[in-house]
């Protein structure tokens, strides 16, 4: 770094067992996410009610020709969730270009269902296995606004653990940007594990 650049900001990742940290990054940082983790056959336990029957939508893997679409409903999406701790960067007009770099990872990677209502992308789920430690990454989740609650994460989350389960993934490991993931994480059996501040200095 050169002597005349200054830091700004800076990235605290605090863990869950530190309170005083976290109560004090809490009042004086930006949280940014939740790192959560989940059992792979407690998640499955929770979700074995959800199923595709009479919803009208199907479940695929994620695409080529689906890209540009879902990274547009993404962006929108957490334009819209007051909650979203990604709302600021997805503020940014080159934030669809960055989308579109995530999902083309999803794609290389083979990593990433679809579900869709006729050829409208609904809402998808991104992952990776990390191979050395034997867990499932959880990288991203969302629905589209159109399509929220008819249970849609739900479907996305049982299909993700389907997978975690047929590579004998016992564990995964997710984070959450938004408020309103936490809710459906609770019910899943999933716990907070490291929180992560940006602070200005």
């Amino acid at each position: 770094m050169k002597k005349t650049e200054k830091v700004k900001r800076m990235l605290i990742q605090i863990s869950f067992d530190d309170p005083v940290s976290k109560k004090h990054f809490s009042e004086a940082g930006e949280l940014t996410y939740l790192e959560l983790v989940g059992e792979t056959k407690k998640g499955l336990k929770a979700l074995e009610s959800v199923s595709l029957k009479g919803t009208g939508l199907r479940l695929e893997k994620l695409q080529k020709k689906d890209i540009k679409k879902l990274a547009k409903f993404d962006r929108e999406s957490h334009l819209v969730d007051k909650s979203s701790r990604m709302r600021k960067i997805f503020m940014k007009p080159d934030a669809e270009k960055m989308l579109i770099k995530f999902y083309n990872a999803l794609l290389r990677n083979k990593g990433c269902i679809v579900v869709k209502e006729g050829n409208t992308p609904a809402g998808s789920i991104g992952f990776f296995v990390d191979k050395k430690n034997k867990y499932g990454l959880v990288a991203s989740i969302y629905v589209g606004n159109d399509f929220k609650g008819r249970g849609i994460s739900k479907l996305l989350y049982k299909s993700l653990l389907m997978e975690f389960s047929k590579k004998k993934l016992a564990y995964y490991i997710g984070s959450t940007t938004t408020q309103n993931v936490l809710g459906s994480a609770k019910t899943m059996g999933r716990l907070e594990f490291k929180s992560a501040y940006i602070s200005k200095i």
